[in-house]
């Protein structure tokens, strides 16, 4: 009878140390729970990233229409589509910054939606370096090798995101917006020539399509969970940004404009 008293006992003691009882009319300790979000950061959250998935869709959608007509107007619109993704993705990225988080496409340092600074002659033609960039080689222009290429030898060699888009719809500075569509018209006549409007359409819808599916992670569910429950730890709720003044933003992309040197390999 002692050893099944002392079996009661212990249990009764384990029982104790895993339910703590409390004083008399203090209320029970809560269990934090990590997974609760406010509502409103919760909206925010699914507001802005909606915005950035939306409007990069449409960014695409307008630049094929613009690579399947080139001309000013055409330009000019996915100009001015370009300008409202970016601006609704600066105001996300924003959240990310306060929350703690890293966005999903960013990894090992490497950004395929907001990469910064970009080498312009890289990619294309800029001042004194005619012949320059991808649009100029002889590299096949396709997702896999945009997806390799991307930041691969250089952080300035940058084949996704918004700022090789950028660069390719405004082109170099002093460009009007017919000298920049006129870029995209036409294409070799000859075989042997290589095309270099037609490369540079390609190269521009490959951006864009990477771009878009580079965005579409951020309106995941889970994701959207995870940083609506970050934000609520980290901040409160009435601080969120919806001001484009409280978004950080680089200058312009243009042959002039990232400090380093502007014609790279391949291509000169």
């Amino acid at each position: 009878m002692k050893w099944q008293l002392r079996a009661t006992l212990l249990s009764a003691l384990a029982l104790s140390a895993c339910n703590p009882t409390t004083e008399p009319g203090q209320a029970p300790l809560p269990i934090p729970d990590k997974t609760v979000t406010n509502s409103e950061t919760t909206t925010w959250v699914s507001r802005h990233s909606q915005a950035v998935c939306d409007s990069t869709a449409e960014l695409h959608q307008a630049l094929t229409g613009f690579l399947d007509t080139p001309t000013a107007d055409t330009l000019g619109t996915s100009q001015q589509i370009w300008t409202q993704a970016h601006n609704h993705y600066r105001l996300l990225a924003t959240g990310y910054r306060l929350a703690g988080l890293l966005p999903p496409h960013v990894t090992d340092d490497r950004d395929t939606v907001d990469g910064w600074p970009l080498i312009p002659g890289y990619l294309d033609q800029v001042p004194g370096y005619p012949h320059s960039g991808l649009v100029y080689s002889e590299v096949p222009l396709t997702p896999d090798f945009l997806t390799t290429e991307h930041q691969s030898t250089d952080f300035g060699y940058l084949t996704q995101g918004f700022h090789p888009l950028e660069f390719m719809l405004w082109g170099n500075p002093g460009e009007s917006l017919e000298d920049q569509a006129q870029k995209f018209v036409g294409g070799a006549e000859d075989p042997d020539t290589m095309d270099i409007p037609g490369r540079r359409r390609d190269l521009t819808r490959l951006i864009s399509n990477l771009l878009k599916r580079s965005a579409e992670p951020l309106c995941a569910a889970a994701e959207q969970s995870r940083l609506s429950a970050a934000l609520t730890s980290a901040h409160s709720p009435g601080g969120l940004p919806d001001d484009l003044s409280q978004a950080p933003h680089e200058p312009p992309v243009t042959g002039e404009s990232s400090g380093v040197a502007e014609s790279e390999e391949p291509g000169q």
